[in-house]
């Protein structure tokens, strides 16, 4: 989900109306007293009435069901099935679908061949030979990864720009942590189909502005989020193996566990438990980290070196801001599972750069 600075941004970017609640939005207000960043509004790229736009397309209001992670189900996130293509489309451009992407290219005079292999065609079993279309430019927009992987057979061998390709990735500095167990409510998990259940909002609608520091590398933004629906009935184990809270810090220990026993049991709710409606995912990407480089691809998979990631210093700093970010809550910090010890301390990364 796009998300820009409230003030800014596109004519689509609009803040969440003041009158929907959003108690994950209070909450990372109350968060930010424990830190020197200013905390806003964000304009996000989300409908929040039915409308017609720009483009023709019928747009819905958002439902506020906190599950834009895993897709909008009601056509109120600005995404580019809602702008870009049907612009385009209504500009003459020819939209084809049920493509694997580019088999391999090469040059003719002065554009381009694009081969391609077209799925669910049953071409494959004659051991047709692949098609093709000729161009002039050639755009590749398949992302960090799959641009990454379109360009490989072409950079092979070559000089210059191109034997660049793969060698400058970055997770753009992405953290996932959480503030579990906290004294409020946060509602942070979506809901779908089950609209009995109090409004979530869209994923990210607030932020904790902390890029004014003297050093440009130690600036960063935290952003709560709320968790799609379909993981609501793995949070608890999932919370449970990762919130590491440490023996030696018995008494504190045991005020958390004891108040998550009563929250499971007096606020329960279908698939949801009540210690995870006082549950918030917060994520935080600092201004710069350095940079990977692609270990070995093929047109349908990469690999990506990146030794001592886990070790660089903005990381700790990160971690520092969140939990303390966690601390007005009144709640556990719990670092991103995947990044314990024993998963090999892996980062997790939505927003991925490279110069594919």
């Amino acid at each position: 989900m796009l998300t820009v600075p409230a003030g800014r941004g596109d004519a689509d970017a609009e803040p969440r109306p003041r009158q929907h609640p959003a108690r994950k939005l209070d909450a990372l207000r109350k968060s930010s007293t424990a830190l020197p960043g200013t905390f806003y509004r964000l304009n996000i790229n989300v409908s929040f009435q039915d409308h017609v736009n720009v483009a023709g397309v019928n747009q819905k209001a958002c439902t506020l069901s906190g599950d834009c992670v895993s897709g909008c189900n009601f056509s109120a996130k600005n995404t580019v099935l809602m702008n870009y293509l049907p612009d385009a489309f209504n500009h003459g451009a020819e939209i084809y679908t049920q493509g694997p992407g580019p088999q391999g290219r090469g040059a003719f005079r002065r554009g381009w061949l694009v081969f391609y292999r077209a799925l669910a065609a049953g071409r494959e079993e004659f051991d047709s030979p692949d098609e093709f279309v000729e161009a002039d430019l050639v755009v590749l927009a398949a992302g960090t990864l799959g641009s990454t992987e379109d360009s490989a057979p072409l950079a092979e061998g070559r000089p210059g720009a191109l034997s660049q390709v793969g060698r400058h990735f970055t997770g753009n500095g992405d953290v996932l942590a959480f503030s579990y167990n906290t004294d409020e409510q946060i509602d942070g998990i979506g809901w779908g189909h089950r609209r009995h259940l109090p409004p979530v909002g869209p994923c990210i609608t607030g932020v904790i502005d902390l890029r004014q520091q003297q050093d440009l590398d130690d600036g960063m933004v935290i952003e709560e989020g709320s968790i799609p629906g379909a993981l609501a009935g793995v949070l608890p184990g999932i919370m449970a193996a990762g919130r590491g809270l440490r023996r030696h810090r018995y008494r504190a220990w045991l005020a958390h566990r004891l108040k998550e026993g009563i929250r499971r049991w007096s606020r329960w709710l279908p698939r949801t438990t009540g210690r995870c409606r006082t549950l918030r995912p917060t994520s935080s990407w600092p201004t710069t980290v350095g940079p990977a480089r692609c270990a070995s691809t093929t047109t349908t998979n990469s690999r990506w070196f990146w030794p001592g990631v886990a070790d660089e210093a903005i990381f700790g700093k990160i971690e520092d801001n969140l939990k303390a970010a966690t601390r007005p809550l009144n709640g556990v910090f719990v670092k991103n599972p995947i990044s314990s010890r024993h998963l090999g301390e892996s980062l997790i990364s939505v927003h991925p750069l490279a110069d594919a």
